[in-house]
């Protein structure tokens, strides 16, 4: 029989959705940690506190305590962000302590108190904006938290009123529809109430209702022609979007039940109706096949079905696993970290798990964005050197599968370096150079040398760097070579060798070139500003000064064709280039101002 992630795909083909998820075998026992848990949360503790408060049964004692910690540490700077008047950095807050909470907890009111102060604030603030969805979740949680004061339902039901309304008078009842959704999908994300979930099935369900009825009327103009063209895939779609209604809050029950009486009744909803009642009586493989299905187009779905796995079966590895792979998708590296952390404790014998793991690390600290922190940056660091020393360990000598540590290092020491841990970030370099000789490393060796005056050992770095990159031919390997010349000449200055050192600084003037022919616009320009550093160290300032000017003039018509108006051209590539011109002229041995203004 055809599985269900199999049947979903085929079910969403026409919107070329395409649904996978590894499993990565079956579980091996081990016992809760028990620690006690700290009062206050930190940067440093928060992760580990709130996957305890995952794994908690819904019924234990212990969630509204810690639910109380976790929300306060999500308020931390709620007050900053208040004076700011950072709306989306506030809405932000207002979805980590929402996701905290159970759809019971908004029926009953029960809810943290930090959540009740933003929600005032998104009443008010969030009306101005025209922002319905955050406005009826915050009215929500008011009108569930203050039962006396019948003020807030009533404004609930008058916003709720006017957005049903204003969208009747749209020309398409496809689009209708399709926005009211939008907006209670937003209310639904942000105070899943059980009754806000059940008016977003139901909506899905009349839109499909009223697709099927418009299909079927022969009236001309009843469906418009783009309306008409979309339909069949929406109509498909509706069961998935009920069960995912339900399923992001691990309501297994409540799913059965709303996608039972949708009134769907073809093959593929068959197979999901019975995959949702396996799940819902325990069986973890058709839970798993769940999160599979709705992995790729609706991850906040699969990982409502994950954390509910997590919650179900303490020993099974595949549900971390997921929860790694959709923080990793999400770019939430230090959470998908954590994540696998959890996988392998689960699993320990697993060697295909060390490696995607260490696989997502490197992925992470060589493209990660500028915002970064140390502090976020280290935690990941942290959880790779476990990983490696329990790898290593198990399976001491064995390469990893596709995984190149030696980059992973080396991408490490480069944070390191950039927040000015320079003998961490030495150690790092020194760690990818046992696992791979490379010149990338040899590279930041040298100049971690020469940054703290150990002229010598930057000489050696660089020559040993050179060395293997002889047989490169690539063109990126012919510019790494210039570079590392230069910055030889510069050591041999530093230990005496002048005349080495000229002699390497035309070397590198020589190999500039080659490439020069042929090269782009950005080539061109960078080509010059070469030029440029390598005569002024050659004391030819005046033919520095013309490559300078070169480079310039360079980027100048490029801005022009390119039709950037104005200031210097936006392009960062440009941008970077006039900066190292600038910084040049003004520090050069022979200073250039005039060039510079």
């Amino acid at each position: 029989m055809m599985r269900l992630r199999d049947q979903v795909a085929l079910l969403l083909v026409a919107l070329g959705l395409a649904f996978s998820l590894a499993a990565c075998g079956g579980a091996s026992p081990h016992a809760a940690a028990t620690a006690k848990l700290p009062r206050s949360l930190t940067d440093t503790n928060f992760g580990p506190v709130l996957r305890t408060y995952y794994r908690l049964p819904l019924d234990a004692e212990e969630r509204t305590d810690l639910r109380g910690r976790l929300a306060a540490y999500y308020d931390g700077p709620t007050e900053e962000l208040l004076a700011a008047g950072d709306y989306e950095g506030l809405r932000e807050r207002f979805a980590a302590i929402a996701g905290l909470h159970q759809p019971e907890d908004f029926e009953q009111g029960h809810v943290a108190t930090e959540l009740i102060r933003l929600a005032k604030y998104f009443v008010a603030e969030g009306s101005k904006r025209g922002d319905e969805g955050t406005v009826l979740s915050a009215l929500w949680v008011l009108r569930a938290t203050h039962p006396d004061d019948p003020s807030y339902g009533k404004e609930y039901d008058r916003v709720a009123h006017w957005g049903r309304s204003a969208r009747k008078t749209l020309p398409s009842d496809l689009e209708s529809y399709t926005r009211l959704i939008d907006v209670w999908e937003e209310h639904a994300a942000l105070s899943p109430a059980r009754p806000v979930l059940e008016e977003l099935a139901r909506l899905y369900v009349k839109r499909r209702d009223k697709l099927v009825d418009g299909m079927r009327n022969e009236e001309e103009g009843f469906l418009s022609r783009r309306d008409l063209f979309a339909a069949p895939a929406v109509i498909q779609q509706t069961s998935l979007a009920v069960a995912a209604v339900f399923l992001s809050h691990g309501a297994l029950s409540a799913a059965v039940t709303q996608v039972r009486a949708s009134g769907d009744s073809g093959g593929p909803e068959r197979e999901l109706l019975r995959y949702l009642e396996e799940a819902r009586d325990g069986d973890l493989d058709a839970l798993f096949e769940l999160a599979g299905a709705f992995l790729r187009e609706r991850p906040d779905t699969a990982r409502g079905i994950c954390l509910y796995g997590y919650r179900q079966d303490l020993t099974d590895p595949r549900f971390p696993l997921c929860l790694a792979r959709l923080a990793s998708a999400g770019g939430d590296w230090a959470e998908a970290t954590a994540w696998f952390a959890e996988a392998i404790f689960r699993k320990p014998d697993d060697r295909a798990l060390y490696d995607e793991a260490l696989d997502q690390l490197r992925r992470f600290v060589e493209q990660a964005p500028p915002d970064v922190t140390p502090r976020m940056a280290r935690a990941v660091v942290s959880s790779a050197d476990e990983i490696i020393r329990e790898r290593e360990r198990r399976w001491p000598g064995k390469k990893t599968d596709g995984v190149a540590l030696d980059r992973l290092y080396l991408a490490v020491g480069l944070m390191e370096m950039n927040a000015g841990e320079l003998d961490e970030a030495e150690e790092r370099f020194r760690a990818s150079l046992r696992t791979q000789s490379s010149p990338q490393a040899l590279e930041q060796l040298a100049r971690l040398a020469s940054a703290t005056g150990r002229y010598q050992e930057a000489v050696d770095n660089l020559e040993q760097a050179l060395t293997l990159l002889q047989s490169d031919p690539s063109i990126q390997a012919l510019f790494s070579r210039i570079e590392l010349l230069m910055h030889l000449g510069d050591a041999l200055h530093r230990v005496g060798e002048a005349d080495r050192a000229a002699a390497t600084y035309k070397q590198a003037l020589s190999l500039l070139a080659q490439p020069e022919k042929n090269a782009n616009p950005l080539g061109k320009i960078e080509i010059s500003v070469r030029k440029g550093f390598l005569h002024d160290r050659l004391g030819h300032y005046q033919d520095g000064a013309e490559a300078f000017r070169l480079a310039l003039t360079t980027a100048q018509d490029l801005r022009s064709t390119m039709g950037e108006g104005g200031a210097f051209p936006t392009s960062a590539a440009l941008q970077q280039t006039y900066a190292r011109i600038l910084s040049h002229l003004v520090v050069s041995p022979a200073p250039d101002p005039a060039l510079a203004r």
